[in-house]
C-alpha cells in the first residue's frame, strides 16, 4: 500500500498503526536478507510509536497526516540510539546519536513510524549502491543488478515494498 493509503486506512480504523508496522516488520524479516536494504531495524521503537498513534486515534484526536505510515531512513540521518555510520567502517564505534534528525522528528510528529536505518554508499558518495562494509543493496526487480547509489538501501526498501516511504539524499547530483 502507498503511504497515503496506509494513513487513510489507519485514520479510518480499517486496521491499526500497529498492524501496519507488524506487516512491514514481517516483510523486512522475509525479504531483506536478499535485498540488504536495512542496516538496523528499530522494531521495539516502531511498535511503541505505533501504539501511540493508535492511542491518539482511540482518544478521538488527530494522529497526523501520516498516521501509522512506516518509514526508514538512510543511515546518514541521526537516529536516536544508533550510531550514524554513514556507510563507513570507522564510524561504527562512534557513540549513538542522542537525538533524531529534524526530518525524523517532523515525520513522527505527523504520525509516521520509523522502522529502521538503511544501507548506503560510504559517506553518501557512491553511484552503484555497493557498500564494501555492509554489502550491496540489491535491485528488488532483478537481484543480480545494483540499486544505484548512494541511497541504494532506500531504493531497495521502497522498490521491494518493504516500506512505503524512505529518506535518502543526493550528494552527487
Amino acid at each position: 500500500m502507498s503511504a497515503l493509503d496506509i494513513a487513510q486506512a489507519v485514520k479510518g480504523k480499517k486496521f491499526s498503526a500497529l498492524d501496519a508496522v507488524e506487516a512491514v516488520l514481517a516483510r523486512i524479516a522475509k525479504h531483506d536478507s536478499v535485498l540488504n536494504s536495512f542496516t538496523d531495524v528499530t522494531a521495539e521503537r516502531a511498535r511503541a510509536k505505533a501504539r501511540e498513534v493508535d492511542a491518539t486515534i482511540a482518544a478521538g484526536k488527530n494522529p497526523g497526516s501520516l498516521a501509522g505510515v512506516p518509514f526508514a531512513v538512510k543511515n546518514l540521518f541521526d537516529v536516536k540510539g544508533l550510531p550514524t555510520r554513514a556507510g563507513s567502517k570507522i564510524n561504527r564505534d562512534l557513540p549513538a546519536a542522542t537525538r533524531d534528525a529534524t526530518l525524523i522528528e517532523r515525520l513522527e510528529a505527523a504520525g509516521a513510524v520509523l522502522v529502521g536505518a538503511l544501507n548506503m554508499g560510504e559517506y553518501a558518495y557512491d553511484f552503484t549502491g555497493e557498500n564494501i562494509h555492509d554489502g550491496p543493496s540489491r535491485n528488488p526487480h532483478d537481484v543480480t543488478r545494483m540499486t544505484g547509489g548512494s541511497s541504494g538501501g532506500s531504493g531497495a526498501a521502497v522498490g521491494g515494498a518493504l516500506v512505503p516511504l524512505t529518506l535518502g539524499s543526493d550528494t552527487n547530483g
